[in-house]
């Protein structure tokens, strides 16, 4: 459910928002020009920046 989620949000927000995953309000984020998708800026990279994010929630829980 959690990585779906996020998933969702990469889709939404991805390439405007572009942040780390990490969160101060319990909201986390990962982007298009997130550090898990540069240089490639592809699918593949989206995968894992939706990977760093889920990591980030399960580290922070």
């Amino acid at each position: 459910m959690i990585i779906g989620l996020l998933v969702v949000i990469e889709i939404l927000v991805g390439t405007t928002a572009g942040v780390q995953a990490q969160s101060d309000n319990g909201l986390y984020l990962e982007g298009m020009f997130s550090e898990a998708n540069y240089p490639e800026r592809s699918m593949n990279g989206s995968v894992r920046a939706g990977y760093e994010a889920t990591g980030a929630v399960v580290r922070d829980v």
